[in-house]
């Protein structure tokens, strides 16, 4: 019997709250939406390697909390993270995808890309200077101009078809 991918996102986020890799929650760098875009829009490659990611993730024993996070589960769920990411970059930039579900995945994308890069983003108990949080800021304000810049693409989203 295969479990279905519903299951297996089900059984990822079910996990008791935890941090990870990075040294933010889980819940902070993974959602069920990320998930459900990737698996209805992303490529049959894409939702395969995610799937089996998730599979990789979930096979490892629950780690102690007292102990640090194993380089095992840093390296399996920053590979889940990239593949995600990965995903709903391409599917923000597919105009063959409603509009509403692109504007998701490249606000998904960004907000990876923020929290990544500024703890401000998370509940991370690390302290963040004020300078760096108004250069942080001022440069998320400047990438929303072209969110794709980063990826070294120049195109925006399309703007909606006129009715």
């Amino acid at each position: 019997m295969q479990v279905t991918d519903a299951e297996l996102v089900e059984a990822f986020l079910g996990q008791d709250d935890r941090r990870t890799y990075s040294g933010k929650m889980l819940s902070d760098c993974f959602s069920p939406t990320q998930f459900d875009l990737a698996f209805q829009y992303g490529s049959v490659v894409q939702r395969s390697a995610i799937r089996h990611a998730l599979i990789a993730c979930l096979s490892l024993p629950a780690p102690d909390p007292q102990a640090d996070l194993p380089v095992r589960y840093a390296t399996f769920e920053k590979h889940l993270e990239n593949l995600l990411v990965h995903t709903l970059w391409s599917i923000a930039g597919d105009v063959q995808v409603a509009r509403p579900e692109r504007v998701a995945a490249n606000l998904l994308v960004e907000a990876a890309w923020f929290r990544n890069n500024f703890e401000v983003a998370s509940r991370s108990r690390r302290s963040v200077s004020a300078r760096s949080m108004h250069t942080g800021t001022r440069r998320a304000c400047e990438r929303s101009q072209n969110p794709f810049r980063e990826f070294g693409q120049n195109w925006p989203l399309p703007a909606p078809a006129s009715s």
